[in-house]
């Protein structure tokens, strides 16, 4: 599934998360697994893995400063959400990234 997402962002995210090898279970969410995006909108992906803030945040800064794609991504940590309505919608509605 592509989410909408071009297959050359695709390719640039996964070869991105081969840096991180404690990530192997990502969720998207959002208007993008909902298939309600529009050209602009962002990509919001679940960790579904219990990794550190320190590790996510190494893994947003690469996506956003470092990848050339013409997307915003947002990552949360699923284990360190506090909001139970973001976890029942990741849960429920997001989509497995095929890494």
């Amino acid at each position: 599934m592509d989410f909408g997402i071009s297959q050359r962002s695709l390719e640039l995210l996964r070869l991105a998360l081969r840096r991180f090898p404690e990530i192997k279970n990502l969720r998207v969410f959002g208007s993008r697994a909902m298939g309600n995006y529009k050209n602009g909108s962002d990509i919001d992906l679940a960790i579904m893995d219990p990794v550190d803030g320190e590790t996510a945040q190494r893994f947003s800064t690469l996506v956003n400063e470092e990848l050339p794609i013409p997307y915003r991504v947002d990552i949360v940590v699923y284990d360190r959400l506090e909001n139970q309505a973001l976890k029942d919608h990741i849960r429920e509605k997001g989509l497995p990234f095929e890494l």
